[in-house]
């Protein structure tokens, strides 16, 4: 027997009313969906858009180091002093202020002065650009003496050489052996002192000369 339900109409109530949920549900699937994909997408800006690593800062240049065994620091007045040079010309202290000097005592006598003679012209050509001055000390011997014994040696001082004596110059200057070597500050102090010889056209010695004048 059938009721209302079972009748044909009743059957295409069911199925109209069973089509309208089936495209509810879809629609919402599709709402669903495009809700998803604009989640993703957010998220993808937020990845892309996420603040930039902060760069570190570039690092300040390395001052000049030097092995303290190599060019020994010290830290004292320049004595007063006045010496006469191979050509008349007279070096006292106050020749020596405002800029840095590297002052070289030697000997003709002295072999290791005469070895480090080449380092010191090379020195010279480095500095010297640097408005670094240079001098070489001679202890005790007389100017045409030292022309002669350069000449005959095939040797050369390419800076201006003066001349000291035994006792007060090297007295004056705390030099107890040669070659003895000190580099002076626009400051009029001995900030650098070196005895016995060295390569002075080393890098890290020219280096350190020159900030001493604060050159780069």
């Amino acid at each position: 027997m059938f009721t209302q339900s079972d009748s044909p109409q009743g059957v295409r109530k069911v199925c109209v009313n069973t089509s309208s949920l089936m495209r509810a549900f879809l629609v919402f699937l599709l709402l669903l969906s495009a809700g998803c994909g604009r989640e993703s997408e957010s998220d993808g800006v937020l990845e892309s858009t996420s603040a930039p690593v902060e760069s570190a800062a570039p690092a300040s240049p390395a001052q000049p180091v030097v092995d303290n065994a190599l060019l020994p620091s010290v830290d004292r007045a320049v004595p007063d002093f006045s010496l006469q040079g191979m050509n008349g010309e007279v070096i006292d202290t106050n020749s020596l202020k405002g800029k840095t000097w590297l002052i070289n005592f030697w000997a003709v006598w002295c072999a290791p002065c005469l070895e480090e003679l080449p380092s010191l012209n090379s020195a010279w050509e480095k500095l010297a650009p640097h408005d670094i001055g240079m001098l070489a000390i001679n202890i005790g011997e007389e100017p045409d003496q030292i022309e002669t014994f350069l000449a005959e040696h095939n040797l050369a001082i390419d800076f201006p050489i003066v001349i000291g004596d035994k006792i007060r110059t090297l007295g004056n200057w705390s030099a107890r052996a040669l070659p003895h070597t000190v580099v002076i500050s626009p400051e009029g102090r001995v900030v650098f002192e070196v005895s016995g010889p060295r390569e002075w056209d080393d890098q890290s010695i020219i280096d350190a000369i020159i900030a001493v004048a604060g050159d780069s």
